[in-house]
């Protein structure tokens, strides 16, 4: 799971809980907030957390990559690249990033000339637009 520094204390413990009884493996990346850090640096340490886990076995194995926040298409990037692309799932947390994710696949990070240059258009199998994550009340650290 990748997320940022704004978001997981939010919600992270909750879906770690879910998704380790439906997974043998659960691994969060926790990357910094702001468009400043959608970059490579940024996109290189989804991939060290990646190979560091061992999700280099194969395409035949089901290894999604969910990414969620409020930037979940550099998530969407890393997975087109990572071996080729993976599988992911995303879980967008404002209504803009519910609206960006629900529509056309546009994943991407900045480059030092311009914002959004490098990027690739890549479907998620699914995105989970939880409206609950948008009432403040939901918003309390867990």
């Amino acid at each position: 799971m990748v997320t940022n520094t704004t978001i997981a204390p939010l919600f992270a413990a909750r879906l770690i809980d879910a998704l380790r009884s439906l997974f043998s493996q659960v691994q969060l990346v926790e990357l910094p907030d702001g468009e400043l850090h959608k970059n490579m640096t940024t996109l290189n340490r989804i991939f060290d957390a990646l190979l560091a886990v061992g999700i280099a076995i194969g395409r035949r194995s089901f290894s999604p990559l969910g990414g969620w926040g409020r930037r979940p298409d550099m998530t969407g990037f890393a997975a087109a690249c990572y071996l080729r692309g993976v599988p992911y799932v995303q879980v967008p947390t404002t209504l803009l990033s519910q609206v960006d994710s629900s529509v056309g696949g546009k994943t991407a990070i900045n480059h030092p000339l311009g914002k959004n240059m490098i990027g690739v258009f890549n479907q998620p199998i699914r995105v989970i637009a939880d409206l609950n994550a948008l009432d403040p009340a939901a918003r309390t650290a867990n």
